[in-house]
């Protein structure tokens, strides 16, 4: 929904489903707007593509208002948001410790083949300035 809310959008006139058959697109009010671009969520990812490289489709189509659709996260979850709120605080704290053991696995993992310099690594090199002339 936040990627429409384009100015290039609210401008557009629009026909809803429910308007009189052969009525002109009309501008939309701030609350139309918004279940507008509900409506063009609902079509489908083609149509919210199509709709924001071409603004002007609005005007040709008809459209559904669908204010339901910002109520759908609050029907499923109900409105015990401190329930939320701590089951997504849990959620985190599982993901930060698997993400944590992970990277101890992957670093243990990573260090267990490498060995310490011996003499033989060791390479003795003479620096030899070449530009000086003798």
């Amino acid at each position: 929904l936040y990627e429409l809310d384009r100015e290039s959008l609210a401008e557009q006139p629009v026909r809803f489903g429910d308007d009189p058959p052969g009525s002109e697109p009309l501008p939309l009010s701030d609350d139309g707007f918004l279940y507008l671009r509900a409506g063009i969520v609902t079509r489908g990812r083609e149509t919210y593509e199509a709709v924001l490289a071409d603004p002007t489709l609005l005007a040709a189509g008809e459209w559904e208002e669908c204010e339901e659709l910002l109520y759908v996260a609050e029907e499923v979850a109900g409105d015990d948001i401190e329930r939320i709120r701590q089951s997504t605080e849990t959620l985190m704290g599982a993901s930060q410790t698997f993400s944590q053991k992970l990277y101890e696995q992957a670093a243990a993992e990573s260090y267990s083949d490498i060995k310490p310099p011996s003499d033989e690594d060791v390479v003795d090199a003479e620096i030899v300035d070449e530009d000086k002339s003798a």
